[in-house]
């Protein structure tokens, strides 16, 4: 085969074909060829080009007629360019901004080099590509902020500053949505003046008839609205009359909406006179309303948003001040080779290029400077030796001294705008397949393939001259694409097909061929031009994902969401009867305790078992799905409710049976709901909830059972699930408050320290009791919030005491076992402890034996940093548990409390009188002081003060009250223990 220019030369009969095959190639490629000529000094561009630019008439135009299209400082830069090619024979490649006559913004790409009479060139309208290259980098940075923990406020500000950056003249706002209110409330709106602003606040979310202007209506309907003249507008004469006065003509309000469709906020964007906006500003519009979106949703949405950016293709990184890793996202395991884990701690360094260490380090400091990086390029080496070029963003947190930084591979682009310099060299080293055929031959003869055909089909060069290219399909002939593809052969059209095509190995591959004819100055055709692209892998992908978003990866058993649309007898609307069919909602109990202590290899194994046994148990009576971690559905059609519950019960035992594997043997349950179509429910969505009901029935009746579903357990269920939703944001809503229950010495009476306990108060469902809402804090994981929650009150407590010169109180909190087993515990009460500064010995922990009884060592280690901040410990209920003494041993309390339940039938000579006197005595042996809950009466108290017993708590000493209440106590310090 010829060299590439050569090639092409013999392709055409003339100069003048051969400009025209590359004007051709220069169309495929989105490129606009243009000359400029000396004498005189004009410019022929293409009617494409001169349009872009507004010039009158067909050309060649005068050059400062072109230049005139310009701001005068890019004309300077045009200008310069062309007399440095023509003085120097350099060549130039630019980007210029353009305002085109309608006022849109573009961008235009000028490259050049000097010819034999002058300067030629190709330009592009590049203001697509800089408007998504904008939008990208407004997205990595506000994504890489909010992964930061950036605050609202300030964040939606900086966005509606970038957006009024990126469009002079316009002035942005931000309003958010008041649910219950129904009206919308400024947000982020530097620019606009304070009584419009004011007229803003509480706007109402409406109709035409209802709402006060355009952004009440956008965030009704969640449509975006477009008022380019407020004057000419009709509906809101009050607003338009006030925003005539600040000068303001133009409004378009967009929708912000949430997963459900409605509307968190509304994007405003305000100009000084009419217009409507283009289509790049509805796309950085939109492209902002997401992030927006982003920024203002619920903490749910924000975990998804952290969920999002650790699979991201893109690598985000947390660095200390030192430059070492704190936190990667799960990208750097395919961009770099090397895991997460295994970065953390780890200095930069290791991953940054030799020769770029010390630029790369130059360019941290700036950015703990406070100045950020915003585009910063270094290379990076993977574990296995390659060399990426990377792109990086940068931001410093001077609050919690960390950079987090965002990059992306830009390894490909490098090398595509390298290959895309010059035109022939970019038909020689694409990375797509380029044929060339001659069409004046018979049956088109190949004449050029390039290098990219010899990698993709295994075939060197010479194999395809002068052969037709239908030789790539081998035998198989049979494909319906084949006819598209002569036709447009046959009439001289472009065409697009896809073909199976083969290898010089024999081994398939998919070819997206797309054919272009290309036609002689009399419009004659004398060639075609070919481009191929192996398609194989995205097949394969498209294929693979079909089958991954079907089925689970670990048991191989179908999603239920597949089993829900393919198998269920009736129909997810419930219109179809669909007969008497049941569904089994399957729970295996405590599992995530065989992941903690035992890793998730194993249990992953564990369920691959589980999921074998319930298939083989279920034969060919039903279908089995994998809903979610360890849970499974069945679905079991046309037997009655004894059979079916006999059928659960084989479940139950199957999963039952221990699991063995080297080294280790499992014994695992499950617990089992039933729901039966049609008295349980219509549609496979109701059953599904009701068998889900009937499940955790079960795990309240012990565990290991078989339930059917009824209407209580139901109630029951959404009574839970409703509790559950309020009290994930009562936190947040500040709806916890604390009451204090005094201890005394039982030896004098005096005031010995209060205990903190917490109470659900100011609940939207009315006061909750902690008997109703602690065990459904400890069921959904809630237990740190409110406990740190707990924490932070009981210090705030503590020193207004101690502001308000009242003698110190010991306080004593309630940890739970969720609390204690987190590796951060520690630290995170630390961190309180010094915000209030609270002095050592001023708080008291109390804890269960149930909080000890998982993950010993960490217990002990948590325990004992704890004991170094000057926190005294006890164990509280001593005696209803497993009271087991080697606890007492291992962990060293302070004190130990006898629980109620011996205090409530305390009698002289009984049970409970020898229970409580030998944990006296056992307490003192080790050292603790020793203390009573529940005292009510007197003859109570009277038998533990001669028990000998440290300290009495209980309604007779006092209730627990606000701290209002307990003022004079704490000023007092003491009752009178004989007057009771």
């Amino acid at each position: 085969m010829a060299p590439p220019q050569r090639a092409l030369e013999a392709l055409c009969a003339s100069p003048v074909q051969a400009l025209h095959l590359i004007d051709l190639a220069c169309r495929m490629g989105q490129l606009q060829p243009w000359s400029l000529m000396l004498h005189p000094e004009r410019i022929a561009l293409r009617p494409e080009a001169a349009q872009l630019h507004g010039l009158p008439g067909s050309g060649p135009w005068p050059l400062r007629e072109l230049l005139g299209c310009y701001d005068e400082a890019s004309a300077e830069r045009l200008a310069h360019a062309i007399r440095a090619c023509l003085r120097h024979g350099e060549t130039f490649d630019l980007s210029l901004p353009l305002e085109a006559l309608d006022g849109e913004r573009l961008s235009v790409r000028w490259a050049g080099r000097a010819g034999d009479e002058g300067v030629v060139g190709v330009l592009r309208d590049d203001t697509a590509a800089a408007g998504e290259s904008w939008r990208e980098r407004t997205r990595q940075r506000y994504l890489a902020a909010m992964a930061g923990g950036a605050t609202m406020r300030p964040l939606l500000a900086s966005m509606i500053e970038s957006f009024e950056a990126r469009h002079p003249g316009a002035i942005g706002s931000i309003l958010l949505v008041d649910q219950a209110a129904g009206t919308l409330h400024p947000c982020a709106a530097a620019g606009l003046p304070a009584d419009l602003l004011s007229r803003l606040d509480g706007v109402r979310v409406g109709g035409e008839a209802e709402s006060e202007g355009p952004c009440g209506l956008a965030a009704y309907g969640g449509q975006r609205i477009v008022v380019p003249d407020l004057a000419a507008d009709a509906r809101w004469p009050g607003f338009a009359a006030l925003a005539a006065q600040h000068g303001l003509h133009a409004c378009w309000s967009t929708p912000v909406p949430d997963v459900n469709g409605r509307a968190l906020a509304t994007f405003g964007v305000y100009y000084r006179s009419p217009r409507g906006p283009g289509p790049g500003e509805l796309r950085d519009i939109d492209a902002l309303v997401s992030l927006v979106g982003f920024a203002v949703s619920q903490s749910a949405l924000l975990e998804d948003v952290r969920h999002l950016l650790d699979s991201a293709a893109e690598v985000i990184c947390v660095f200390d001040d030192h430059g070492r890793f704190v936190r990667v996202n799960r990208a750097a395991e395919s961009l770099w080779g090397r895991s997460p884990e295994s970065l953390v701690g780890e200095s930069v360094d290791l991953l940054v290029h030799p020769d770029d260490r010390a630029r790369t380090r130059e360019e941290m400091a700036r950015v703990m400077g406070g100045i950020p990086a915003r585009e910063f390029p270094n290379r990076n080496v993977t574990a296995d030796g390659r060399v990426l070029h990377m792109l990086w963003s940068g931001t410093w947190s001077p609050e919690n001294r960390r950079m987090y930084c965002f990059g992306r591979d830009v390894s490909a682009q490098r090398r595509a705008q390298a290959q895309m310099r010059l035109l022939e060299r970019a038909v020689e080293s694409s990375r797509s397949g380029v044929l060339i055929a001659d069409a004046r031959a018979g049956d088109f003869p190949l004449l050029y393939a390039n290098a990219a055909m010899e990698r993709m089909t295994g075939y060197p060069r010479e194999a395809f001259a002068g052969r037709n290219c239908r030789f790539l399909q081998g035998a198989d002939r049979d494909q319906p694409q084949r006819k598209l593809l002569r036709e447009a052969l046959k009439k001289g059209r472009e065409c697009n097909v896809v073909l199976r095509n083969y290898r010089a190995d024999g081994s398939l591959f998919w070819n997206e061929l797309s054919l272009t004819p290309v036609r002689d100055e009399a419009g004659a055709i004398t060639h075609v031009l070919a481009v191929s692209n192996d398609i194989t892998e995205r097949r394969r992908f498209e294929e693979d994902l079909a089958r991954a978003i079907s089925h689970d990866a670990v048991t191989e058993l179908p999603r239920y969401a597949a089993l829900e649309q393919s198998a269920l007898p009736g129909k997810a609307d419930g219109q179809a009867d669909g007969g008497r069919w049941w569904l089994l909602f399957i729970d295996v109990d405590r599992f995530h305790g065989v992941n903690e202590s035992m890793g998730d290899q194993i249990g992953d194994l564990a369920l691959r078992q589980i999921a074998q046994r319930l298939r083989d148990t279920l034969g060919g009576s039903g279908r089995l799905s994998r809903f979610a971690g360890d849970e499974f559905v069945a679905v079991v059609p046309q037997l009655d409710r004894q059979a079916v519950v006999e059928l659960a019960e084989c479940l139950r035992s199957a999963v039952a049976r221990p699991i063995s594997g080297a080294p280790f043997e499992l014994r695992l349950t499950a617990s089992i709901g039933i729901s039966g179509h049609p008295e349980h429910g219509r549609t496979p969505g109701e059953l599904l909830r009701r068998a889900e009901a009937a499940m955790a029935q079960a795990k309240r009746e012990g565990r290991d059972v078989v339930c059917v579903y009824s209407e209580a357990t139901m109630q029951d269920f959404e009574d839970r699930l409703s509790l559950g939703v309020h009290l994930r944001g009562a936190v947040e809503r500040d709806e916890l408050e604390l009451h204090y229950q005094p201890q005394f010495s039982a030896e004098d009476g005096s005031l010995s320290s209060f205990e903190a306990l917490v109470r659900w108060t100011r609940s939207p469902l009315g006061p909750v009791p902690p008997g109703r809402f602690v065990p459904i804090a400890e069921s959904l994981g809630l237990m740190p919030q409110v406990g740190g929650r707990v924490l932070e009150l009981a210090c705030r407590q503590w020193r207004a005491w101690q502001a308000a010169d009242l003698p110190p109180v010991p306080l004593a909190i309630n940890v739970s076992a969720q609390q204690i087993l987190r590796a951060d515990f520690a630290a995170r009460v630390a961190e309180t402890l010094a915000e209030h500064e609270i002095p050592r010995g001023a708080l008291q922990f109390e804890l269960t034996e149930s909080s000890l009884m998982e993950s010993l060592d960490r217990v002990r280690d948590t325990l004992d940093r704890l004991r170094d901040l000057g926190i005294s410990l006890a164990l509280d209920d001593f005696g209803t548990g497993y009271s087991s003494l080697a606890y007492l041993k291992r962990f060293a309390f302070d004190k130990l409390k006898i629980d109620r339940s011996f205090v409530s039938d305390l009698r002289s000579e009984g049970s409970d009188a020898a229970i409580a006197r030998t944990i006296i005595a056992i307490g003192h042996e080790l050292g603790m002081r020793v203390s009573a809950e529940g005292v009510e009466t007197a003859e109570q108290m009277r038998l533990l003060r001669g028990l000998g017993c440290d300290e009495l708590q209980g309604f007779l000493l006092g209730r627990p009250e606000s701290a209002e209440s307990q003022l004079e106590l704490v000023r007092t310090g003491r009752i009178a223990l004989d007057s009771l």
